[in-house]
């Protein structure tokens, strides 16, 4: 069962996690790092006090629960996520997003297919409702890249979350081991914001442990969690770098533009 395994991670605060317990301290983590940058903040301190202040009577108790959110050790109760919520629009979404319900692999594949109709896009949709309900009719291997190619250029979680369950939906074929290709690629366009909110190192090791297996092929020659984290990062400065010289923050839309730009320098 999935539920027994545990993770190997290089990073200690996720050592011998359960598999299906390290989607949920990915989505705190986020969570955390959402709000620190949203509120332009340093401290763990400086993210309680802006959120939940309280008095020094019971405050290290607060700040230390604080620390466990950003460690994903602790998931956030309602009443927290209701006033990171009203400081940051936009937090709670990314903690329920449905990447990590997705990520988790003792979910229903097919509950989080129907879920995800209209939250993507046009050849999201397409995907989602040709996998949940006649995979083994898809011939034409043209148009499952047109719509892969898509959710990768997409450039967000909701098109990172379609590739996953379509992996999961797929069941050990090589469709199956096309669309992780397809989904690791997509992790690459979206290394910026996995690389900033923490989470880029484990993310990649996850797809390697708990996703490439269910393709049932042995590895995938184009990525590898170590090499990915460094790309990341050098994609990352380049951005950050490019921030400066503009005297502003790029889009979403512009980060996701210039990664795939690089990428294809890369790749030429």
């Amino acid at each position: 069962m999935v539920n027994k395994k545990t993770f190997a991670s290089s990073d200690e605060k996720f050592r011998n996690v359960p598999l299906n317990k390290v989607p949920g301290m990915l989505a705190t983590i986020s969570w955390f790092h959402s709000l620190k940058m949203s509120l332009n903040v340093e401290t763990i301190g400086d993210v309680q006090r802006l959120i939940e202040p309280v008095g020094d009577r019971g405050a290290l108790g607060v700040r230390r629960r604080w620390g466990d959110y950003k460690n994903g050790y602790h998931k956030p109760v309602a009443a927290v996520v209701r006033l990171a919520e009203e400081k940051v629009p936009g937090s709670e979404a990314i903690l329920n997003c449905q990447l990590w319900r997705a990520l988790r692999l003792d979910n229903s594949a097919i509950a989080i297919a129907k879920d995800l109709l209209g939250s993507t896009d046009k050849f999201g949709d397409e995907l989602l409702q040709r996998m949940t309900q006649s995979p083994q009719t898809i011939y034409d291997p043209r148009w499952l890249r047109k719509r892969r190619k898509a959710m990768v250029a997409h450039g967000s979680l909701e098109g990172l979350t379609v590739l996953i369950v379509c992996i999961r939906l797929a069941k050990a074929t090589r469709q199956a081991y096309s669309f992780y290709l397809s989904a690791t690629e997509c992790l690459k366009t979206l290394g910026f914001w996995f690389y900033v909110n923490g989470i880029a190192r484990v993310l990649g090791e996850y797809f390697e442990q708990a996703l490439l297996p269910m393709t049932g092929m042995p590895d995938c020659g184009s990525f590898y969690s170590g090499s990915y984290l460094t790309t990341i990062k050098s994609m990352a400065q380049h951005v950050l770098l490019m921030q400066e010289g503009l005297g502003r923050e790029l889009s979403e839309d512009e980060i996701v533009s210039e990664i795939i730009r690089l990428m294809e320098l890369n790749s030429a």
